[in-house]
């Protein structure tokens, strides 16, 4: 069977041309993908255009997200050139052009495979959030376990998951995705990613151990996630000495200290 014919400008009818027109003056800017063989039929052409204008550019995501949302679809469905079209409009649109190629290149998420490396359980998930849902998510785990708001994250052992708040995995995305030198937010996501792992142990650590023993993972934590060591060392040292002593009481214990009850390598580098 012959390929659906793609007529250029010149060859359009009047009415398709009309529908052209249309298009690249618009947001679109031009006329790409699909549209150039539905514009055989003009009025399915404009009703597609409209539809997929809405869907991408009037919808409550930003338009990072958005061209996010697409190029994961894209990838997932091996459609070459939606992912292709949308990778560009992705980096246009701020998206880190190594987190775009690791869509394609179809790699774990990194942030599952710190935790299942760090708990030794397998099959962790591990969830970022948009501020506004971050908000529900955080208040009802906090209402039902009778925590503090204004979490990090949290972990549900149950089902070996993590919910982390937008701030830390953009953190930890800057880390990732090589923009990293934000120190106080470094150092804070990076502990948060080791702390709530640690609750996937089966020791059931309080949130005094869990955070010293978190702290003494941060520099492997930065390093798995491409982080200098030296650099990963500095944020560890950060947040032993400027963040640790600001935590809720039930987060700090005397035993957290260089040799000793909680120190894992007593006599080792600390934290």
């Amino acid at each position: 069977m012959a390929r659906l014919p793609l007529p250029s400008v010149d060859e359009m009818t009047s009415e398709q041309r009309e529908v052209h027109d249309e298009i690249v003056s618009g947001i679109r800017g031009r006329l790409v993908g699909p549209l150039r063989a539905v514009i055989h039929s003009p009025d399915l052409a404009r009703r597609w255009s409209r539809l997929g204008e809405y869907l991408r550019f009037s919808t409550c995501l930003p338009k990072k997200l958005n061209e996010l949302a697409i190029i994961v679809t894209g990838r997932r469905w091996n459609s070459q050139l939606e992912f292709l079209i949308h990778a560009e409009a992705a980096e246009a649109a701020g998206l880190d052009p190594s987190c775009i190629e690791a869509i394609r290149l179809g790699e774990e998420p990194t942030f599952a495979a710190v935790a299942e490396t760090l708990s030794g359980k397998r099959d962790v998930i591990v969830r970022c959030w948009s501020p506004r849902d971050w908000r529900r998510v955080s208040r009802a785990y906090a209402r039902r376990n009778g925590v503090a708001f204004g979490l990090g994250g949290f972990a549900e052992p149950s089902t070996r998951s993590i919910d982390l708040s937008p701030d830390v995995c953009s953190a930890l995305a800057r880390i990732r995705y090589g923009d990293g030198d934000h120190v106080p937010e470094e150092a804070f996501a990076l502990n948060v990613l080791a702390h709530e792992s640690m609750h996937l142990l089966d020791e059931d650590p309080s949130e005094a151990q869990a955070e010293c023993w978190a702290m003494q993972r941060i520099v492997r934590v930065g390093t798995m996630l491409g982080m200098p060591a030296e650099t990963a060392r500095r944020r560890a040292t950060y947040y032993l000495e400027k963040l640790y002593p600001g935590q809720y009481p039930e987060y700090r214990t005397p035993d957290c200290r260089a040799d000793g009850p909680l120190d894992e390598s007593p006599g080792g580098p600390w934290p």
